[in-house]
């Protein structure tokens, strides 16, 4: 139990503090970004989960009456609906991107708008689902303590194998670095039609779009009906280990891009 319990939280503060890996190592190409354009990126996530919710909420309603939240019915309609969620986060992220990239290219117009793109993603990536690396945390001391039947969450981390908690961990990490590269992806892309290339906006929603988007039709074709973030002690070892070899492509091509542009004499 204390070995399920310690696990837990250190995996709960590496997930908080993950996202330092992916920044330092694609910054280390860039000039130095400055460090408020990384909060705005966070008020523009922040903002952005508004209405994306709240059109995503009225969506499930129309088009599934009288089913749970979250789950899905299993019909090949489920990745459509599936990939229109996923298009409305990504749109609402890219548009107040670019909002406050071009408020800021019109006070400042000798700053480097493709750093400030950067910098906003990595803000987009940091402060996204940073509640669960706490939410972890908590539930790992609620079990060092005792506490394993409070809620679904505690009693699976308290009454699961080692291997299954393992395997869930390393999936969750490996999720919050592969999304921060993807944000910063997405960034850079917006901040390229800052500078007349129009369709860069719309390039950057759909790699946000289709990051989101596979992985979630990937878990659900693995028969996982309620798909996303993996659920420590619940989603089942398979699912993880598939999860976490497509979050490691994620961030390899992100990555990779990312090194390549910023490396260019041109950028």
């Amino acid at each position: 139990m204390l070995l399920r319990a310690f696990l837990v939280i250190i995996s709960g503060f590496l997930f908080i503090f993950s996202p330092g890996l992916p920044m330092n190592l694609i910054s280390r190409f860039s000039p130095e970004y400055k460090r408020d354009l990384v909060y705005w990126g966070i008020g523009v996530w922040i903002v952005s989960l508004i209405p994306s919710l709240f059109i995503q909420s009225l969506l499930r309603q129309f088009f599934y009456q009288g089913q749970a939240a979250a789950s899905y019915t299993g019909q090949p309609f489920d990745f459509t609906v599936i990939f229109i969620n996923s298009l409305i986060s990504a749109f609402f992220l890219g548009l107040g991107m670019l909002l406050v990239l071009k408020y800021k290219k019109k006070k400042n117009p000798e700053d480097n708008v493709y750093i400030n793109g950067l910098a906003m993603g990595f803000g987009a990536g940091l402060v996204a689902q940073v509640f669960t690396g706490i939410t972890l945390v908590g539930a790992g001391f609620q079990v060092l303590f005792g506490n394993t039947e409070s809620n679904v969450t505690v009693s699976a981390i308290a009454n699961s194998s080692i291997f299954l908690l393992i395997a869930s961990m390393i999936t969750l990490i490996v999720f919050r670095i592969a999304l921060l590269a993807v944000s910063a992806v997405q960034g850079f892309l917006t901040a390229r039609s800052v500078e007349n290339k129009k369709g860069q906006f719309w390039a950057g929603i759909l790699v946000h779009t289709i990051f989101t988007w596979s992985i979630l039709t990937i878990q659900l074709l693995m028969g996982e009906h309620i798909p996303g973030q993996v659920t420590v002690g619940i989603t089942p070892a398979a699912v993880s280990i598939v999860t976490s070899c497509y979050y490691l492509l994620a961030f390899g091509l992100a990555y990779w891009w990312l090194s390549g542009k910023l490396q260019s004499p041109k950028q």
